[in-house]
């Protein structure tokens, strides 16, 4: 909760935009070692003493402007970062707005996967459901794992069914299960040489004390 506090000005008068005081000069504890700000709410105008944080007030807001922004929606709410966000499998959604023309791409909630987003508006149109927007990851090396908010159009490719997704899929995961395989084995190559010499030169010193 924003520590913020309204006080009744006293006979110093009333404290300016800006005034700082300890905290227990405001009547909190005195192991509070804190400072706060007469700040006004960047909303409405409202002045109160605000705790400072790392140097800053603690908000920008007095509490009913907090409570009643905070249960806006949409651009109205001061948290807003634009509707983008990533969901728990990597992909990153668009909220879209009631009347958009690529709405009937998203889900009930009105989300829409980003790089289908971006290929619908790339080729004008709306996406079929079976049609797959497939990541070719071109800013990794080849056979790497997908970046899946990487929504560029240079790195999107589109599919016309899922199986030729799940083809791609299957045939990189193989290559990288063989890249792994072949790591492993030059790993134990190495080291069977070095058993080798070791053991050859262990024969050669048995070999010359026989002499």
């Amino acid at each position: 909760m924003v520590d913020e506090l309204k006080v009744t000005p006293g006979r110093g008068g009333n404290p300016k935009i800006g005034d700082i005081k300890k905290s227990r000069e405001l009547g909190y504890s005195h192991k509070d070692q804190g400072k706060h700000i007469w700040a006004a709410c960047e909303n409405c105008g409202a002045e109160r003493w605000v705790r400072i944080v790392k140097g800053k007030p603690d908000s920008r807001l007095c509490r009913l402007c907090g409570v009643i922004l905070s249960r806006k929606r949409g651009e109205d709410n001061p948290g807003w970062k634009g509707g983008r966000s990533k969901d728990t499998d990597g992909y990153i959604r668009v909220l879209l707005p009631y009347d958009d023309f690529f709405l009937t791409m998203a889900r009930r909630d009105r989300r829409v996967l980003e790089h289908r987003l971006v290929m619908a508006k790339h080729l004008q149109r709306c996406l079929l459901p079976w049609e797959v927007v497939h990541h070719k990851g071109t800013k990794y090396p080849s056979c790497s794992i997908e970046n899946k908010s990487d929504n560029r159009i240079e790195n999107l490719e589109l599919l016309p069914t899922q199986k030729q997704h799940l083809v791609d899929m299957i045939t990189k995961q193989h290559i990288i299960d063989l890249e792994k395989r072949v790591t492993l084995l030059e790993a134990e190559n190495t080291a069977l040489r070095k058993q080798i010499v070791a053991l050859a030169q262990s024969i050669d010193r048995k070999q010359e004390g026989l002499w």
